[in-house]
């Protein structure tokens, strides 16, 4: 049985995009929050999220998801910290 072979299709054109990268200008508030070590637990129901009252960040265009989730998680411990919560607002 002869192999019959195969033919490679040329890859998708790649969508127009820019490309304009560039390194975050330094912020002030980047370093203010100090993560200490403590117990996590396996899960949290979507109450105790609630109760706390978080921001909703929207990134628009500016495709920064990891850092505006990152914000929400520093936003949630901060303000359910027992001792000096705080409700000031994080930089992305």
């Amino acid at each position: 049985m002869a192999r019959t072979a195969r033919r490679r299709q040329a890859p998708a054109p790649i969508p127009e995009c820019t490309l304009d990268a560039r390194r975050d200008t330094p912020d002030f508030r980047d370093r203010l929050f100090v993560p200490t070590l403590a117990d996590v637990p396996p899960a949290r129901t979507l109450d105790d999220y609630r109760a706390h009252a978080l921001p909703i960040l929207d990134q628009g265009r500016e495709d920064a998801c990891t850092g505006f989730a990152l914000a929400t998680v520093v936003h949630y411990l901060l303000r359910r910290r027992q001792v000096d919560p705080d409700t000031a607002a994080v930089s992305p």
